[in-house]
Order: C-alpha cells, then structure tokens, then sequence
C-alpha cells in the first residue's frame, strides 16, 4: 500500500536513538486537515517522547519508534526471523498513547513493511484496541522509510537483481551491521549472530537452493550466504507474481513502512 491521504508538503527528520540502535529518518507528512486521524498521524511523525521499557531507553517520534517495530517483527512465510523484538510492544504503546490520547479517545496505528504486494516477507505492528464493528471510524495513511534501507536499489531490472535487495534488506533488520562486525571478535555476538542466521536458515528449509550453511565461516561471509540463499527464494518468487522484470520492479516498495492511523469516538 503506498498511497497517501492527503498532499505531501515537506519533509520532517525523525530521530530514534536506543541502547542499541541509532537511526536517522526522514518522513513526509499528512498536510494539516480538519481529520483527527490526520492530525494524530501528524502529530506521531513530529511529537518527540522517551520511553523506558524491557530494561532500555528510547527516544524519537513515535512513527519512528513505530517503523522500527515492524522491520524487527519481519516474517517470512509467517515464520518469525527474530526470537525477541526491539522496540518491545510495551515501548511502543506506551510512546504512542502520549501523543495519541489527548486527540481522540479511540486510537489504533498499525505500521507495515512489505517489499511488494503479497510478499512472502513482511513485517507489522499494531497498537492500540481495534475499531467498533459499527460507527464512524477515521484513517489516515502516509509512508515512513524503513529503517537502515537508506538509498538501497537493485542495479538492473532482473528478478535476481530484485530479489538480492529485498534479501539484502531483510538481512539487515534481522541481523544488524553492528552485530555483524562486533561478531568477528566477540563471542557473544557470534553466538547472537548464529542464533540469527539459523532462525532464517530454518524458515528457508523448504526451498530448495544451493547455497552453503554460512554459521562455520566468517561472519560477513555468513552474512552474504544467507543473503544469497534469502535472494534466490525472492527472486522464485518474483518470477511467479510478475510477468516482466520491470514490472516486478515497479511494484518494489522495500524504502517503505506504511502507517495506518485510525480514531473513532466512543
């Protein structure tokens, strides 16, 4: 889903900094309406907070902390790829009910990664009740970068191209570059990066590729095996939904977390 509600006017730098992750983001924002879904949207994109949760600080604009959420919940085939998830729900509930609560007295923002329509990859959070089944309910959406993506494009049109970024991306939220390179000389973090690749070796055990188990060999070589074998099952995928390259191309969304912001009266 990559609409917007309303018209982009600019640009807001949303910052997030936790024990263990500094990111730096920058977001468009709903135009100011006559919505309260707009301008609780509006206002999660802008309104700074800090929280502490799960033994961690941290602080940024909700949307942000949001954002994050997601891409640390990724999925694939509906099989977790991460055993714990930073920020907490706790977190991110409770950094959203500071900004929300005061503009409408039935809140609930969902925030989602998926790299094209229907991917076997996604990632998703949710806070706050569900709507009424019945009444008036308000949305508004508008689309966040994913965090640690940055300007990440693949160099051509082909399905293997594709499928190498979307990889590359996955590998990124679930196996972080930090982790990576304290892992070549921490044991620690060799045992977490283990434990990571399995996770996503384990869920890639019913596609067939020929790629090597990478948690013997250095860790950045680890690292480019999982992300090879990850890009293969993409790229198969790719293939099936989509009749060209192009348009396979066309539908890649792997920048994006969409915020969905719904409030309601009680």
């Amino acid at each position: 889903m990559r609409g917007q509600s309303t018209v982009v006017d600019g640009t807001l730098a949303l910052v997030v900094v936790s024990a263990t992750v500094g990111l730096l983001l920058t977001a468009p924002a709903p135009a100011s309406t006559d919505s309260r879904a707009t301008e609780t949207a509006t206002a999660l994109q802008t309104a700074t907070v800090t929280v502490e949760a799960d033994g961690r600080t941290h602080h940024g604009t909700p949307a942000a902390l949001l954002a994050h959420g997601a891409v640390a919940r990724v999925t694939l085939a509906d099989e977790a790829l991460a055993a714990s998830y930073h920020p907490s729900r706790d977190a991110l509930t409770r950094a959203t009910d500071r900004v929300a609560r005061h503009r409408a007295s039935g809140v609930r923002v969902r925030a989602v990664w998926e790299p094209y329509p229907d991917a076997p990859l996604s990632g998703r959070v949710a806070v706050g009740e569900r709507p009424p089944p019945s009444g008036s309910v308000d949305a508004a959406v508008t689309t966040l970068p994913a965090p640690d993506v940055g300007r990440m494009r693949p160099p051509n049109a082909t399905y293997d191209a594709l499928g190498a970024t979307v990889a590359r991306a996955t590998v990124r939220f679930v196996v972080p570059p930090a982790l990576v390179e304290r892992a070549a000389y921490d044991e620690g973090a060799r045992t977490a990066l283990d434990t990571r690749l399995a996770r996503v070796e384990g869920a890639l055990a019913d596609f067939e590729t020929d790629g090597e188990d990478g948690r013997a060999a250095p860790p950045d070589v680890a690292v480019d095996r999982l992300e090879s074998r990850l890009g293969e099952r993409v790229a198969a995928d790719l293939r099936e939904r989509y009749d060209s390259p192009r348009a396979a191309r066309d539908a890649l969304s792997v920048r994006d977390v969409t915020l969905v912001v719904r409030t309601w009266s009680r």
